[in-house]
């Protein structure tokens, strides 16, 4: 991994190498376990793994602090991002078909900020994991769909619905 890391300081700015540095090696083990234990394959879990940090230096401006809870949480998101779309390109999973008429009721933000946080995070976590990636790399990490839909090789658009879908699902559950 060192030779990685080395082509990784390439794309990092010259005051943040030493900064990257640093988080690559408190996460590298983290982002290596989580691909594994989503692919469960060595070589596969080694190239999700690469993309992974190769995605995280290169929008490396959004990392905090080392030691900060919410870095550790963006760099497993991305590493299980990177795990999903090779697991997805390897099982040949075809995107989720999605009903038009649940999609034009999507909730909007207003409704979401009336909700007790733990009440709305414990709906969250029930939700599919493509969902919930989604919601955390546009809400918590302020991607843009247009970036989300980079990093899992699929349309801005794709990721708008499936976002809209998301709260959809929210909404019901906050309801019943």
């Amino acid at each position: 991994m060192i030779v990685l890391l080395i082509l990784l300081l390439d794309l990092i700015d010259d005051e943040d190498k030493v900064k990257f540095e640093i988080v690559f090696k408190k996460y590298e083990n983290l982002v290596r376990y989580i691909t594994l234990k989503k692919l469960n394959n060595k070589e596969l879990a080694d190239e999700s793994a690469q993309e992974a940090w190769i995605s995280i230096a290169r929008n490396f401006k959004k990392i905090g602090e080392p030691n900060d809870v919410k870095t550790k949480n963006y760099i497993a998101t991305i590493a299980n991002t990177w795990a999903n779309k090779v697991y997805n390109r390897e099982s040949k999973i075809n995107t989720i078909e999605y009903n038009d008429d649940i999609l034009a009721e999507a909730a909007d933000t207003e409704y979401f900020e009336r909700i007790n946080t733990s009440e709305l995070a414990a709906v969250i976590t029930k939700l599919p994991e493509k969902q919930r990636m989604f919601l955390y790399l546009s809400y918590s990490f302020g991607y843009t769909s247009k970036e989300i839909g980079k990093l899992y090789g699929v349309s801005a658009d794709s990721v708008r619905k499936t976002i809209q879908f998301a709260k959809t699902r929210i909404r019901q559950e906050l309801e019943q």
